[in-house]
């Protein structure tokens, strides 16, 4: 289990080269946007090219597998 998530890390950074000042409200939200958007787009990205080549019959049956399983970071 995570003892702090990605949140309460950005609530307890202190920038050392402005006056050791917090991040504001807006610079957080600002951050949480871009990775969860960077996330979406590349998984999205990765199913339309899957979808792409099984629709082309470039890639068939259990070479789908065999595919995702290059592209995998956790295989």
């Amino acid at each position: 289990m995570l003892e702090h998530s990605y949140v309460d890390m950005l609530l307890d950074t202190n920038l050392p080269d402005d006056s050791n000042r917090a991040l504001t409200d807006d610079e957080i939200i600002k951050l949480c946007s871009e990775f969860l958007n960077t996330g979406t787009d590349t998984t999205s990205t990765a199913l339309q090219c899957i979808m792409a080549k099984k629709r082309s019959k470039e890639v068939a049956g259990d070479e789908v597998a065999d595919y995702l399983m290059l592209w995998t970071p956790f295989h």
